[in-house]
């Protein structure tokens, strides 16, 4: 079967696709790759600690993350806090400053 799947689709440039590609293809799911190199050895450790907290794989806990990130559109973020900004100042809301407040839990 496996190479029948190879004989059966080959890429239009006649080069052979990889198998588990064809299956995918096949099924009509179409998911790419992104290979990242040179990652600093404590940034991978610390997100393999993050992965086994959440009882997920490092692959897992790297995925969630980027799409947690991609679904999040900046501008939207954006426009977001500048309304809420101006729904503040129309209610005259007023916040205290809290510059003591954080020298004091520094300097503890």
């Amino acid at each position: 079967m496996r190479c029948k799947l190879r004989e059966i689709f080959k890429l239009e440039s006649n080069r052979e696709k990889r198998y588990h590609n064809d299956i995918k293809q096949i099924r009509g799911i179409i998911m790419p790759d992104v290979l990242v190199r040179n990652i600093d050895e404590k940034t991978l450790n610390n997100w393999k600690k993050r992965a086994e907290r959440n009882n997920r794989s490092l692959q897992a806990e790297l995925k969630e993350m980027i799409d947690s990130f991609g679904k999040t559109d900046p501008e939207e973020v954006k426009k977001e806090i500048r309304a809420t900004l101006e729904r503040y100042r129309a209610e005259r809301r007023q916040f205290s400053d809290s510059v003591e407040h954080i020298r004091e839990i520094r300097d503890r």
